[in-house]
């Protein structure tokens, strides 16, 4: 494992507190609300330079794993592994206030040999007292019609997944394994692939292990969510997506865009309790 300390920059909005860390790829590493943390946390994954496996990663130009591990673009393959590789490329500050943070990067010669096309990004996080919004803004610099798609990957603390009750409205639900077609939001599907849920813009999740309640908005750009867990006593992850999965080999992307072209999409997160907290007497 590689011992480097990342920098570290945290913000606070009354409950809400964000800790981030620009160069390991813009990660949110932690959440805390009302005292109590949010997201999975692994320290040592977070130190090193492996993929984030935690936190609040980014996932671009593509998610998930493309098909035969590599991006078909102009009749040239291109290496691809899981998620991208802005989760794990360094980030720059831009501005900081006590409840907002805006990171800037650009695309160089080593993302050249896995993504042809240069590009420049803009993420700001801004806290709310119980919330916050995650806003990316994406620009083509480059001189041809870029094809790529803009996913998130919270990782959210839970009790217990049998416990939770989740509502959402989606148009349609898939196995992502498979890509057969669900009529309702299955257990075995969420821990192994997850479940693609198309034309969902929002979704809650109450816990009353947790005795929390989460609301996630899909407030401009994304189109579409996954749900899934790798642990159904520890965590949940809802990825905000831009369009559907393996979309620039399959000629479908979710973004297009023409050079000098700018898109911005955004989503929010909220936080309440199930039930007021009982004062110890």
């Amino acid at each position: 494992m590689d011992e480097r300390k990342w920098n570290e920059i945290h913000l606070k909005k009354e409950a809400m507190e964000v800790c981030v860390y620009p160069e390991r790829g813009a990660l949110i590493s932690s959440l805390i609300w009302e005292g109590q943390e949010c997201l999975r946390r692994l320290p040592e994954n977070i130190e090193s330079h492996e993929r984030p496996r935690c936190g609040i990663p980014v996932l671009f130009p593509y998610y998930g794993t493309p098909s035969d591990g590599v991006l078909k673009i102009k009749d040239q393959a291109y290496p691809a592994g899981l998620h991208g590789f802005l989760h794990s490329f360094p980030w720059r500050v831009q501005n900081c206030k006590t409840n907002q943070l805006t990171l800037v990067m650009e695309s160089d010669d080593e993302l050249a040999r896995c993504y042809p096309f240069a590009f420049h990004g803009k993420m700001t996080i801004t806290l709310s007292e119980n919330g916050l919004t995650s806003a990316m803004e994406i620009t083509n610099d480059s001189g041809a019609i870029m094809p790529c798609d803009l996913g998130m990957h919270p990782f959210f603390l839970i009790g217990d997944y049998d416990a939770l009750i989740l509502d959402f409205q989606a148009e349609s639900m898939e196995d992502a394994a498979t890509g057969v077609v669900l009529s309702c939001l299955e257990k075995g599907s969420v821990l192994a692939q997850g479940c693609f849920l198309s034309r969902c813009p929002w979704i809650t999740v109450q816990d009353p292990i947790r005795n929390q309640k989460l609301e996630l908005s899909l407030d401009q750009g994304y189109q579409n969510l996954m749900v899934w867990s790798g642990d159904e006593h520890g965590f949940l992850v809802l990825e905000p997506l831009s369009g559907p999965l393996d979309g620039i080999n399959q000629k479908r992307a979710g973004l297009y865009l023409k050079p000098e072209e700018s898109v911005t999409l955004a989503w929010s997160l909220r936080l309440s309790k199930l039930k007021p907290d009982i004062a110890a007497v």
